[in-house]
């Protein structure tokens, strides 16, 4: 594991501002963050949210506990001492992005398993109170990605000699990714890729009708029901599959990780197929299962993220 690298900026020839609401202060902030995650220590984590966020976050979980205890929901307003604490599994499944923003390349990229390795890229200030801190990781299975911390300035009560004093603060918003090739498009499956860019490499192949392209994808045990290539051709002539080929657009809506090497990607589609009215399009939506593939995959697959399965969830008109 390589640690994140990569000097404080400043300016040259003299020293630099560190103060508490300088960007030097929130590269450390986005640093320590960083050192959290490669050494485990998730629960170190919520130290670097904002004390309001943590308030929320504590008000949610002492009403889940109300609620599972069957108390009226007038005694929700009543926080009990049981809910003052909170680990870092909780934070995840308490937070919503007004709080704490994670995507799916976080996840994979620092939340579930140590980074193989991470290097410091750019440091931005957008704003007064807004930084970014970009990083090159590499994950454990070798995939490759570009990960931004986003650090918010705010107010934050410290303990002063008989009493409180308020202070600047940077603390964390959101950690979003990329590919470390954004505009690039794998041919054949490879460890550096992650789920969201195989899905969108079928659904190009598919665009342009190219069945081959999509089965090379697919994993072995989803090649073993849908193989061989002929079969599969024919499979994407059926009517649940049809609006894929060919299609007009697709966006990815959403990617979540139901275990660590298993993501689900919701995918919006809209199709050329004619309906039979004017200016009245057809928008399927698709849920494909991507699975990573374990280090004894043969053929080649080995660390790499294959699709398992694809089905429609979803099918509606709208006007274009």
């Amino acid at each position: 594991m390589a640690a994140a690298g990569g000097a404080a900026p400043g300016g040259e020839g003299g020293e630099a501002d560190i103060g508490p609401s300088s960007v030097e202060a929130a590269f450390q902030v986005a640093q320590s963050l960083m050192e959290l995650f490669q050494t485990r220590q998730h629960d170190a984590l919520i130290q670097h949210l904002p004390e309001a966020v943590i308030d929320r976050l504590l008000e949610r979980k002492a009403s889940r506990q109300r609620e599972q205890a069957g108390l009226p929901i007038t005694a929700l307003q009543q926080p009990d001492e049981t809910g003052q604490s909170l680990s870092f599994e909780e934070l995840l499944a308490l937070a919503q992005p007004p709080d704490l923003e994670l995507d799916s390349y976080s996840a994979r990229g620092v939340l579930l398993a140590v980074p193989r390795s991470a290097t410091v890229l750019s440091s931005l200030r957008l704003a007064p109170t807004l930084f970014r801190q970009r990083y090159e990781v590499t994950t454990q299975s070798g995939e490759e990605m570009v990960l931004t911390f986003e650090l918010q300035l705010e107010e934050a009560l410290e303990p002063k000699y008989r009493g409180l004093q308020l202070v600047h603060k940077w603390f964390l918003k959101a950690i979003k990714g990329e590919p470390a090739c954004p505009g690039e498009l794998p041919l054949k499956p490879e460890p550096r890729w992650g789920p969201e860019t195989i899905v969108q490499a079928q659904l190009a192949a598919l665009q342009r009708g190219d069945a081959a392209g999509v089965f090379c994808f697919a994993s072995p045990r989803n090649q073993q029901v849908t193989g061989p290539l002929e079969r599969f051709e024919a499979m994407l002539q059926m009517p649940q599959y049809r609006p894929l080929l060919h299609h007009e657009s697709a966006d990815l809506l959403r990617c979540v990780h139901m275990k660590p090497d298993v993501a689900i990607v919701i995918v919006g589609v809209r199709s050329n197929i004619p309906t039979g009215e004017p200016g009245v399009t057809q928008r399927v939506v698709y849920s494909w299962t991507v699975r990573l593939q374990g280090q004894a995959a043969s053929g080649g697959c080995a660390d790499c993220w294959m699709t398992d399965s694809v089905s429609p969830i979803s099918q509606n008109l709208f006007t274009a």
